[in-house]
């Protein structure tokens, strides 16, 4: 009775295959492994007949089946039956792992698919920080992934037959490091993976190109100019551009003293590109405005080691301060770690109604002040701002290596006010001296505007204007009578600062002409 089961099995297997529709289909081949021709990536599959089974027919081809992108997989190539392998040449796993089932073909359907089978992708990359290469691999597809081990082969030749085995991991494990390799080499490497119940079936991964090149470092890192604003400071630098370093810092500090900069170091700005030529910093601007700060770049390798440093330069902060018509103006040092020869150039700024170009007004390779006599700006109807700058340049050979320009500073000279004491309404417009006597004006030594008020003895106002004198007449078109008034004179300058000033003047008529 119980050599009846399986023949009872077999028969309603057999009748279940023709249930579905015309002939029975062939049973699914054996896959057995999927491996690539390391140098090219070329896949082949291997694959073994199914067993021979009285109520199946047999294959009467094999069909190789790949996944579509859209999911589910598409026939794309169908050998005869005798043939047990097959080389995709139109496909390659050097770029990834690519996966194949197969079937069987029958007299009108197809066997089962088989389970998939996917390659072995290898990627490595170099550790330049420990000498090391670093191996990851995706795990071969098929055998119920029952694998015995990965075998891990390198050298300097591309030849993959040549190479040597490095190292070898559990089947379980898909990285591996191969230790102690020299810099500026290219080597080779694959990964073969054994089958834990055949060891003589293996596969075999792409092959993996590594340069262990090590970056080449910046010849030149240079922070050559500074240039301060009232909000801000422009930072400019040069690096090598065929430098292949990536990881570069613009630093601050607020001394030159290495041992105290540490205290005061701020990361402004971290850049990778060394195409990068400039950063404007708008922290601390306040502070910025009275002391100076102290820049340099900073360069590493791959290992975030500190490799390669700029100069170390600064920002210049000029102060000025007024005494009558005396301008002092201090600025500070530029600093120059190799002692290079700096030269300082004053620069003045006046304005009237318009902005005129700076006035180179003093230069020195030493000095740190200068006082500036205003004197001769009286006069000329210029606004009593009066504004410096500073331009600092290191030299080396000759040759501006750095250039530090300061903010603007500004100050506001006290004018001086000169009043007439009299005026004649019907003089023929002549000038006595700088006052024209038909008309009762101030003269300021610098543009201001200014408030004149004109009272009679009995403290009546005989006359108001603004940045105009008057002509001698009342409100009513008539002239003054002669004899003494009173003026109130107001001066208002740009930092609304006032000036008054209070006397007499006399109103008289001289002989016609």
């Amino acid at each position: 009775m119980k050599k009846l089961v399986p023949l009872v099995y077999l028969f309603f297997c057999w009748i279940s295959a023709f249930s579905q529709g015309g002939s029975p289909k062939p049973l699914p081949p054996k896959f057995d492994v999927l491996t690539l021709n390391p140098n090219n990536g070329v896949p082949t599959l291997m694959w073994t007949p199914p067993a021979y089974n009285p109520l199946y027919p047999n294959p009467t081809g094999y069909i190789i089946y790949k996944p579509m992108e859209g999911g589910g997989w598409v026939p794309i190539d169908t050998v005869e039956s005798t043939i047990h392998t097959y080389t995709d040449w139109n496909s390659s796993g050097s770029q990834g792992s690519i996966r194949y089932q197969l079937a069987s073909k029958g007299t009108t359907e197809p066997s089962q698919l088989t389970s998939p089978h996917g390659s072995i992708f290898l990627t490595v990359n170099y550790d330049s920080c420990n000498n090391k290469l670093d191996l990851h691999w995706s795990h071969y597809v098929g055998w119920g992934n029952r694998i015995k081990d990965y075998i891990v082969y390198s050298g300097t030749t591309p030849y993959w037959q040549d190479l040597d085995s490095v190292t070898t991991v559990p089947g379980n494990q898909n990285i591996a490091n191969v230790m102690q390799i020299p810099p500026n080499r290219i080597f080779y490497l694959y990964v073969k993976a054994r089958n834990e119940k055949d060891s003589a079936m293996v596969s075999l991964s792409n092959l993996a190109r590594i340069n262990t090149k090590v970056a080449r470092k910046p010849s030149y890192m240079i922070v050559d100019s500074i240039i301060a604003r009232d909000l801000h400071t422009e930072i400019r630098f040069k690096i090598d551009r065929n430098t292949e370093y990536r990881n570069f810092s613009l630093v601050r500090w607020e001394t030159s003293d290495t041992a105290l900069a540490i205290f005061t170091a701020k990361t402004l700005f971290e850049f990778e590109d060394p195409r990068t030529r400039s950063f404007i910093d708008e922290s601390d601007a306040w502070t910025a405005r009275s002391k100076p700060f102290f820049f340099k770049v900073d360069g590493k390798d791959g290992c975030n080691r500190l490799n390669v440093v700029s100069n170390l330069t600064n920002s210049i902060t000029v102060r000025a301060a007024t005494r009558g018509m005396t301008n002092s103006i201090t600025w500070d040092t530029l600093y120059s770690k190799n002692m290079n020869p700096v030269r300082y150039n004053l620069y003045r700024v006046t304005y009237a109604d318009v902005q005129y170009p700076p006035e180179l007004i003093f230069s020195s390779d030493n000095e740190l002040s200068f006082v500036d006599d205003l004197s001769s700006l009286e006069g000329q109807g210029l606004s009593p701002r009066i504004c410096y700058y500073v331009q600092a340049n290191e030299y080396v050979n000759d040759r501006p290596l750095v250039t530090s320009l300061s903010r603007m500073v500004c100050t506001e000279v006290i004018p001086d006010v000169v009043m007439p004491n009299a005026i004649d309404p019907l003089s023929d417009y002549s000038s006595a001296g700088h006052f024209t006597r038909n008309n009762f004006a101030p003269i300021i030594t610098f543009k201001a505007n200014y408030r004149l008020t004109i009272y009679n003895r009995w403290g009546g106002i005989v006359f108001n204007g603004t940045n105009e004198g008057w002509d001698g007449k009342l409100a009513n078109g008539e002239y003054a009578k002669e004899g003494a008034y009173i003026y109130r004179l107001e001066v208002f300058s740009e930092t609304k600062r006032t000036i008054t000033k209070t006397g007499s003047l006399t109103v008289i008529y001289g002989p016609k002409r």
